[in-house]
């Protein structure tokens, strides 16, 4: 009874360990939006069709319905874009951003369709 009480013990640690290590390596980027430049609040029924998130250097943005929408990361420090695409999503795509060999430091990304703009900002660590 104790060894099982033991093993039982041992993988809930083993999974604790994971989930920890799993949400330190991925962060979500907090999004708002605005439409017709009009910040829109949170709890409004417009719904916000991509999530965006960050890992070591990539930026995933991921789109939950079909849309046609450019998508731009800027230095916030400096007002240079550093990655502006136009990008014709299929839902439940993703799209990878490699930020390999940018500078550490704030940065704002921005997706915007019609016209809308979804936004937010992040760290480069």
């Amino acid at each position: 009874m104790k060894k099982n009480i033991l093993i039982f013990l041992s993988i809930i640690i083993c999974l604790s360990a994971n989930a920890a290590s799993i949400s330190e390596t991925s962060r979500d980027i907090k999004l708002q939006v605005e439409k017709s430049g009009t910040p829109i609040l949170k709890n409004s029924i417009l719904p916000i069709p991509v999530e965006a998130s960050i890992e070591g250097n990539v930026v995933s943005v991921s789109f939950l319905f079909d849309l046609n929408a450019t998508v731009r990361i800027t230095s916030v420090e400096t007002g240079k874009v550093i990655y502006e695409y136009a990008y014709s999503a299929i839902a439940l795509s993703v799209l990878p951003i490699s930020l390999e060999g940018e500078d550490l430091g704030d940065y704002k990304i921005e997706i915007s369709y019609e016209d809308t703009v979804v936004y937010g900002e992040f760290v480069l660590c």
